[in-house]
């Protein structure tokens, strides 16, 4: 669309990948239900808000979400992804983050109270952790080997792996 709004009320099911683009301007994107689906889901929102007022791959989890541009309210509801990517704004609040893979940030992730869990993924033998700068509060791994990290990192709550090895390599972790 071209700075229009896009409101989904209903739970939507990726049946393939999605692009959801307002253009450069102020287009807002509201999903007012659940989002599932094995598929990716790309969010650009130029200077609009994109709410999020339901969880994420709650039943099935999304291969891929990436939010390009624009503001990203998760209003404290859970997300459940493989990979994310971000080069916007996201506002963790108190949601709980499940990562699968890989976890790439260039914009700005605002952590709030938020979890961020890096889970069990048997489709990648190295999974990467881009922080951009932006730091975690609390920070888990369960499972799996997350063995590249790219740049420093900041963890302003609890620092847990009770799965899985964590290698930072020879960056910063600071608690």
């Amino acid at each position: 669309t071209t700075n229009d709004d896009i409101v989904f009320n209903t739970a939507v099911v990726l049946a393939a990948n999605l692009i959801l683009d307002t253009d450069t301007g102020i287009g807002n994107i509201s999903f007012n239900s659940t989002i599932d689906g094995a598929n990716s889901l790309t969010l650009i929102a130029g200077t609009g808000t994109i709410n999020q007022n339901a969880a994420i791959g709650s039943g099935t989890r999304l291969n891929n979400f990436t939010l390009t541009s624009g503001i990203y309210n998760t209003n404290n509801n859970n997300i459940d992804i493989i990979n994310f990517s971000n080069s916007g704004t996201l506002n963790a609040g108190s949601s709980a983050i499940t990562v699968n893979e890989n976890w790439i940030n260039s914009g700005t992730f605002a952590e709030g109270t938020s979890s961020v869990v890096f889970g069990d993924n048997t489709l990648a033998d190295i999974n990467t952790i881009t922080t951009g700068g932006s730091p975690f509060f609390h920070f888990a791994i369960t499972a799996d080997t997350y063995d590249n990290l790219t740049d420093d990192m900041t963890i302003n709550g609890n620092f847990t792996v009770s799965g899985g090895t964590f290698q930072p390599g020879n960056n910063t972790i600071t608690m």
